[in-house]
């Protein structure tokens, strides 16, 4: 049996927030959030790799999957012991923005529940976290994003208020 937290409403319709069986949500370190949609594929691997990022960072976490899929997505979340997040489909920028009333951690990962990423490596950023980074930018190419071709990007600061939303 999963636990469904209280939905809210916004503008496009109702939100629901499930936790796997016998979860308490309690705060933690770092929240891997992860807007998803028919990634019944990947994603129960990918959970694997967060759950092993997490330990091999040493962090307590959240893994927080923003679902509006139509397959087994969310069905296998939860199986393997992550949160899902039930939002109407208006995309990717909407699934954030809705997950901010739920995240508890005071540092946020964000990323795709594809495998492009391998969230089994999160312990630089965590280092980088625990030494006071308020902002850090992976990519899974080498080199570095150069300041002008970046002149149009907006950053978000990992530490968010949620007072503000």
């Amino acid at each position: 049996m999963h636990v469904l937290q209280q939905s809210v409403r916004n503008n496009a319709g109702a939100i629901e927030h499930v936790l796997p069986h016998h979860t308490m949500p309690d705060d933690v370190e770092l929240s891997i959030v992860i807007p998803a949609m028919n990634e019944e594929i990947t994603v129960g691997e990918f959970m694997e790799w967060c759950k092993e990022g997490l330990q091999r960072a040493g962090v307590s976490g959240q893994i927080l999957i923003v679902d509006s899929s139509t397959d087994n997505t969310p069905k296998i979340v939860l199986e393997h012991g992550g949160e899902v997040l039930r939002v109407p489909t208006r995309g990717v920028g909407s699934a954030y923005m809705d997950s901010l009333p739920y995240i508890r951690g005071k540092w946020i990962l964000m990323g795709d529940a594809d495998l492009t990423y391998d969230f089994r490596e999160i312990a630089p950023f965590v280092e980088e976290f625990r030494k006071g980074a308020e902002f850090i930018m992976g990519s899974r190419f080498r080199g570095s994003i150069e300041k002008a071709r970046c002149r149009n990007c907006t950053v978000t600061s990992a530490r968010l208020s949620r007072t503000g939303f």
